[in-house]
């Protein structure tokens, strides 16, 4: 009987600590025929976020919506322009881009840095796709800022 009561008690507490895990919507990327090769931002785009104990920088290239499930339901973001693709900054570097983020500044992360979106918090809503607890509203970006090597501006999921 004891085993059983410890056992439940157990399941109870591994199911509270279920990792949850939310998608991208609306996410910008470059649209192409069917069967024509991918297409790409004519900018070096990148996104840095903080949720949580979350944090990153990481490229936006347009080729497919970022497929990077998220596993908060509220985001500080905000998206650069970047000269070339290279990072000037290590993982090292992530607590400081996370705390100027929270503090809605923005941390130099790439030579020739040009903010494309300031810093905004984003929550999740809800979302119909099973396996997922919500889904996050990609931020808007002026379209001015998308411009796609070949084929069009499209929207859609990360899934």
């Amino acid at each position: 009987m004891r085993t059983g009561v410890v056992l439940a008690a157990s399941l109870l507490l591994l199911s509270g600590c279920e990792k949850k895990r939310y998608h991208w919507t609306d996410v910008p990327y470059c649209e192409v025929a069917k069967g024509a090769p991918g297409s790409s931002f004519s900018q070096h785009l990148r996104l840095l976020h903080v949720g949580g104990d979350e944090k990153g920088v990481s490229s936006i290239s347009g080729m497919r919506p970022a497929r990077d499930v998220m596993s908060n339901d509220s985001y500080i973001v905000a998206v650069v322009a970047c000269s070339n693709s290279d990072l000037l900054i290590s993982t090292a570097d992530l607590d400081r881009v996370a705390a100027e983020l929270r503090a809605r500044q923005i941390y130099r992360v790439c030579t020739g840095q040009r903010v494309v979106l300031p810093a905004v918090e984003i929550e999740a809503t809800k979302t119909t796709h099973k396996g997922f607890h919500g889904a996050l509203p990609f931020p808007k970006i002026d379209p001015k800022e998308l411009t796609c090597r070949a084929g069009k501006l499209a929207y859609g999921d990360s899934l």
